[in-house]
């Protein structure tokens, strides 16, 4: 996840990691635990920190108050309704001798109300997270956050990268300057006990950076 902020991906290379330069743009080898210990650092001085901690409650109240969502009563009346119609093509094929046409009929109708539940739990998961979001509070957010610390603080290498990733979306280190931004999204799930609805991007996420300045100490 460590990129360049012009794209270019940082690649690992014996004990460092370097990015390549070539038209015009600067090429650098850093040493790899230099970087490890700064952003894990960081990581962890910000999960600790009460000002991360408003910064995220903030976003989280904005976010469900931003958030439109298409009212569900809707689709519960056109569910009741693909109900009747199944139920009157299942007692027009029971009558017919040929009910083949009637029970492809019934197939149609099944699938089209398969869709419209499935529309419907998303949409009523959305209006769930949204209620959510308009009255997170510290609290959550700090349980959140510090219990994520707490497993960065006692995991083994392994098991810290898959802790960081499902945090952290990207790391961007200027191969000019040296200045590290972490760019965080922390998913919601475990702290609001929802699940995320199917086809929806960027449910129950909260975004936040961190500026690591000048990260000069041991660069080759």
């Amino acid at each position: 996840m460590l990129t360049a902020p012009d794209g270019r991906r940082w690649e690992g290379w014996r004990d460092r990691y370097r990015v390549k330069g070539g038209g015009g743009r600067c090429g650098r080898y850093v040493h790899q635990a230099a970087v490890d210990t700064a952003v894990v650092g960081q990581i962890q001085t910000d999960f600790s920190s009460e000002d991360f901690v408003e910064a995220l409650v903030h976003e989280a109240r904005q976010a469900g108050a931003g958030r439109r969502v298409t009212p569900a009563k809707g689709l519960h009346a056109d569910v009741v309704a693909l109900n009747a119609q199944i139920a009157k093509a299942m007692d027009m094929a029971l009558q017919l001798a040929t009910p083949g046409p009637a029970l492809r009929k019934v197939d149609e109708l099944e699938a089209r109300r398969g869709q419209l539940v499935d529309e419907l739990a998303r949409l009523e998961q959305e209006q769930a997270l949204q209620a959510a979001l308009s009255q997170i509070t510290p609290d959550h957010v700090r349980g959140l956050v510090h219990g994520l610390a707490d497993e960065i603080t006692a995991a083994e290498r392994p098991r810290l990268k898959g802790i960081i990733s499902s945090a952290v979306d990207r790391v961007m280190l200027d191969p000019l300057t040296l200045d590290c931004r972490i760019h965080y999204r922390i998913p919601l799930e475990r702290t609001l006990a929802l699940a995320s609805p199917r086809g929806s991007v960027g449910w129950g996420v909260l975004r936040a950076e961190s500026i690591v300045r000048g990260l000069m100490g041991k660069v080759a």
